[in-house]
């Protein structure tokens, strides 16, 4: 079985809006980190070769630190990381979760 790891750059706006990428079914995600030249968090998922065509919508949640969450954290989304936010004036930390 071959495997591939791919990179997905995460687009976002400043409001509570869910970030929807299309990665590959049975996607794995690895890890994540900020871009030093878009400034923008990239997200890397290792898949099957085979599955690459086979793309499904993944929906994912920022949130800021001090930031009022209104999920239930142990059932609906599941922590991916965090980073440094650089493009604001004031440096702030956000949070990235998966939508089970």
């Amino acid at each position: 079985m071959s495997h591939l790891i791919s990179k997905h750059t995460l687009r976002f706006k400043e409001t509570n809006e869910a970030i929807v990428l299309m990665l590959p079914k049975d996607s794995q995600i690895l890890h994540i980190k900020i871009n030093e030249f878009t400034g923008l968090p990239d997200l890397f998922i290792m898949h099957e070769v085979k599955n690459s065509s086979v793309l499904e919508p993944k929906y994912f949640e920022l949130f800021k630190t001090d930031e009022v969450i209104n999920y239930d954290l142990s059932s609906s989304l599941k922590y991916i990381g965090s980073f440094t936010l650089h493009n604001t004036l004031n440096k702030s930390v956000a949070h990235i979760f998966q939508r089970l």
